[in-house]
């Protein structure tokens, strides 16, 4: 009987601490907003996806950051996000892989130059947007949005 209860115990204790049950994901995020002359804003925020696994020496992370430029009624113009993925070890961090997604809903409004790289821990995106109405000037942003990991896995 002593056999059997230790058997048992062995078998939950084994279910409980296995790599797949203390490896986990769990999402944070963060905004700032950045108001420009024309009243118009560009809400940043980022998103976090965090691996966890006690056993493996180095934990990943995937993350975005999106801008998102908007009419001061919030109405959205346009808005450009950075996908990174990235390893760290509390030692040093790397980005794996970048890549970009724009969107435009406004009809005023085109988006050119679209590009993404990594460099080192950080996962760029960078986007050209430009305003066209009926009257001769146009409006010009040119926006870069940049993904970094810590060291210690923290993004910003």
């Amino acid at each position: 009987m002593k056999r059997l209860r230790y058997l048992f115990l062995c078998i939950i204790l084994s279910i409980c601490y296995s790599p797949a049950v203390l490896a986990s994901d769990y999402t944070d995020s963060s905004t700032t907003i950045e108001i420009l002359d024309d009243e118009s804003y560009i809400e940043t925020t980022i998103e976090t996806v965090s691996s966890i696994n006690l056993f493996a020496a180095t934990s990943t992370k995937s993350g975005k950051k999106t801008s998102v430029h908007k009419g001061s009624s919030g109405e959205i113009y346009w808005s450009v996000t950075v996908n990174g993925n990235f390893s760290y070890n509390g030692s040093s961090s790397k980005c794996t892989s970048s890549t970009i997604s724009t969107t435009c809903p406004s009809k005023l409004w085109k988006l050119s130059n679209k590009s993404s790289s990594k460099s080192g821990a950080t996962a760029t995106a960078s986007v050209v947007a430009k305003r066209y109405t009926n009257v001769p000037t146009t409006k010009t942003i040119k926006r870069s949005v940049s993904l970094t990991c810590s060291k210690t896995g923290k993004l910003y």
